[in-house]
């Protein structure tokens, strides 16, 4: 018989959870967090780590089909990775609502290529206050940078396009061989 997935709790979140009356209760499964409808939040109030809640339900897929998570608490999935883009359907006005950071942008998996297809223009790349690092290492590469106009280059990196694409280069560059800029 295969063991349910779940995980231990104390006696104050078996008290939280399930009452007084249902009790002794000392572990969470997933069959209870659809039964009761758990929600993420309240769960992670409680003190349960999201690696716990991991251990109840290792699908993120099951855990987004199911319900009970909000845009807002896709901050804490980062141990799954929820993507807000492919796995939840966010737009840029809600990832821009979230006021996302670049490592949590990459800790969620999120691409340049993704915020493209969703329409990221160089003035909302200039909102979201990046630096130039921080957008390659989300998937920003002189491809990118060469369909910039110069007057976007520099508002959203502060430099030409020809030097943006240099640098761009570089980051690129297999570490043995040197670029040269040429302008």
């Amino acid at each position: 018989m295969k063991m349910p997935l779940c995980t231990n709790l104390d006696a104050y979140q078996s008290i939280c959870l399930f009452g007084w009356w249902n009790q002794p209760r000392m572990v969470l499964t997933w069959n209870d967090v659809k039964v009761y409808c758990f929600t993420w939040r309240q769960m992670r109030a409680l003190g349960i780590t999201s690696d716990e809640l991991k251990e109840v339900q290792p699908c993120k897929t099951e855990w987004i089909q199911r319900g009970g998570i909000q845009i807002e608490d896709l901050h804490d999935m980062t141990t799954f990775p929820v993507n807000p883009i492919t796995d939840f359907g966010c737009d840029l006005a809600e990832l821009w609502k979230m006021k996302l950071s670049h490592d949590s942008m990459k800790k969620m998996q999120i691409t340049y290529d993704q915020l493209l297809d969703q329409g990221i223009t160089p003035a909302i790349m200039h909102a979201f206050d990046m630096q130039l690092s921080h957008w390659h290492e989300l998937g920003f590469t002189q491809t990118h940078a060469s369909v910039m106009s110069s007057d976007e280059c520099e508002h959203v990196f502060g430099i030409a396009q020809s030097e943006l694409i240099c640098i761009l280069k570089s980051f690129e560059r297999p570490a043995r061989m040197t670029v040269q800029c040429i302008e």
